[in-house]
């Protein structure tokens, strides 16, 4: 059990149980599991969402993985075609369904200081940071950001050059 809840399966489909063992949400999922006390990530034709207790759906099954972050915010990730690479982009949405970060992320990260969480984003190899509302507090221009005792490092490195050596 993992928030009280688990997965139980029927016929390949799969729905919740409570600690009481009694049926939550019905077998109608692919899969199903729990990510926090009131969301579950669901899969339905081979793409991730999010439903609530009810069974409501809070984010649409159109995503390549669901992960939680940091206690209050759902990570997403979607995938690009740039040229013949897939890559990865990753968004972030609220509890509630809202989405806080659109999906051009390379990277995410929800930290959090005291009782504020703050969001680390890399875009086009770039870093800035974000509130949990989604308001930009760090522009996107650092090459590197931490979140130390109680403030923000940004890094802005030199253009360096990497050199390679062929031999036959």
């Amino acid at each position: 059990f993992k928030y009280g809840f688990a997965p139980v399966s029927k016929n390949n489909r799969y729905g919740i149980i409570n600690t009481k063992l009694e049926l939550i949400l019905s077998c109608d999922y692919e899969y199903i599991e729990p990510i926090s006390v009131k969301r579950f990530k669901f899969k339905k034709d081979d793409q991730w969402g999010v439903v609530d207790l009810r069974g409501n759906i809070i984010i649409d099954s159109k995503y390549k993985s669901i992960s939680h972050e940091a206690e209050t915010f759902i990570k997403v990730e979607t995938s690009i075609q740039n040229g013949s690479c897939t890559e990865a982009r990753y968004g972030l949405y609220n509890e509630d369904g809202i989405l806080i970060i659109q999906e051009l992320c390379q990277n995410i990260l929800a930290v959090e200081y005291e009782l504020q969480a703050f969001i680390i984003v890399t875009i086009n190899g770039k870093q800035g940071v974000y509130d949990d509302k989604g308001s930009k507090i760090i522009p996107l221009i650092y090459d590197k950001i931490d979140l130390e005792e109680d403030y923000f490092t940004c890094h802005l490195l030199e253009h360096q050059s990497a050199y390679c050596s062929y031999q036959e």
